[in-house]
């Protein structure tokens, strides 16, 4: 996660104010299994509405756009989730 959130403050994407060390906290919390698990099952949410909170998350968390999650283009995978869908 740390990985990804350096890549977030290179891009400008890290809110001023705070850090690395903030934004590599928030991803764990956001793209942990256990929100995958709390999200899913507990609040018994589809897969289409998790990705919707996740993106929202991301994106008023990072001040991103719709555009800054685009897929890569040789990935079906969104960012942040992994090819399992866990």
């Amino acid at each position: 996660m740390r990985t990804l959130a350096v890549s977030f403050d290179e891009h400008g994407l890290v809110p001023p104010g705070r850090d690395v060390d903030w934004a590599t906290d928030l991803l764990y919390v956001l793209l942990g299994p256990e929100s995958w698990s709390l999200v899913r099952r507990e609040l018994g949410r589809d897969a289409p509405a998790y990705r919707e909170w996740l993106e929202t998350s991301l994106l008023a968390s990072f001040g991103g756009t719709p555009q800054t999650l685009q897929r890569h283009p040789d990935s079906s995978t969104p960012p942040g989730t992994s090819p399992s869908g866990s």
